[in-house]
């Protein structure tokens, strides 16, 4: 177990930042060019998880609370987890609320350490302590490997918070992109079971990997995760078999009912932006409690867009801790 001294960061009563995030994006595409990085599809799974414009954009991992490396003991495997206490909750004192994170990636790259800058801020805005998993990737182990560890890792989770400092009445689910995926999955499993969950934290998911939805075609290339990339995850994650399976496509399930309050946080420049929408209605109708934060002028990575600014993933941090304090 390792642990690392961080800042003290003042967060604010209402979100800051910009309305816009059109400036940032710009810089994130300028530095993501300069450093390689193109439209095309990765020559290999090695290529993808080493590619350095991708690496370029985090930047320097900030500072932040006591950090503390982990292994969940969970059924048939162990899984390494991250665990982020914010500065200024002290080492002792009762459990806090605690926030269930899974990285994104498309099921094939990605890692602790490539969403460490984000999971540390919203550690921070939300005073939380914030448990990221590190679940197995495609191609190595396909569907569903990932949701069954993102389940059992919850699951483990659940029954251990105190173990963590975590308070077990209020635990959330998170995740990004193909984690939130997977949050969404453990939610929907969740509201059929005895696990229960507090929030569920939706930010640019990609929650109907064969959707035909407009974005996809407005936004096909231009910015980072393009529509040709998201086929290339897919076919390394799961077979043309599995495409209707809920637990692969969070936004087919067919009862939303009684699901935990959700955030739900897209991108307007992102293809995935209107899959997150229609999740979005589908809850509501289903009468979850839902609520809708979208970035103006951002594209789908912004939340590792670190080296650009950390302003900028402040303030999305700062809007969903926002919400978690409604």
């Amino acid at each position: 177990m390792t642990t690392a001294p961080g800042r003290q960061r003042q967060r604010p009563h209402e979100p800051t930042g910009p309305a816009d995030w059109s400036c940032s994006t710009r810089r994130a595409l300028a530095l993501y060019a300069a450093h390689g990085g193109s439209d095309a599809v990765p020559a290999s799974v090695e290529a993808a998880r080493t590619d350095p414009a991708v690496a370029a954009l985090a930047g320097a991992a900030p500072e932040t609370g006591t950090i503390t490396e982990h292994v969940l003991d969970t059924p048939g495997h162990p899984l390494p987890a991250r665990v982020y206490r914010p500065s200024d909750a002290g080492e002792s004192g009762p459990p806090l609320p605690g926030i269930v994170y899974f990285h994104g990636g498309g099921f094939v790259v990605g890692g602790l350490d490539s969403h460490h800058g984000w999971v540390a801020a919203l550690a921070e805005a939300t005073g939380r302590i914030v448990v990221a998993v590190d679940y197995r990737l495609a191609p190595e182990h396909p569907f569903p490997a990932a949701a069954e560890d993102a389940h059992a890792a919850t699951l483990h989770l659940g029954a251990h918070a105190r173990d963590f400092g975590i308070d077990p009445a209020h635990l959330a689910v998170a995740g990004d992109s193909a984690g939130a995926n997977l949050a969404a999955g453990v939610a929907q499993r969740a509201a059929r079971t005895d696990l229960r969950l507090d929030h569920q934290i939706l930010v640019v998911p990609w929650l109907t990997p064969v959707a035909p939805e407009p974005s996809r075609t407005e936004h096909a290339t231009g910015y980072l995760l393009t529509d040709a990339l998201l086929s290339w995850f897919l076919e390394h994650y799961a077979a043309p078999a599995h495409y209707g399976d809920p637990l692969l496509n969070p936004g087919l399930a067919a009862d939303l009912t009684g699901l935990a309050p959700a955030t739900v946080v897209t991108a307007e420049l992102d293809p995935l932006r209107d899959e997150g929408t229609a999740y979005l209605a589908r809850l509501r109708a289903a009468g979850v409690d839902a609520h809708h934060q979208q970035l103006e002028g951002a594209m789908h990575l912004f939340n590792l867009a670190g080296a650009v600014g950390d302003e900028v993933i402040e303030a999305a941090a700062d809007a969903i801790a926002e919400r978690l304090r409604l």
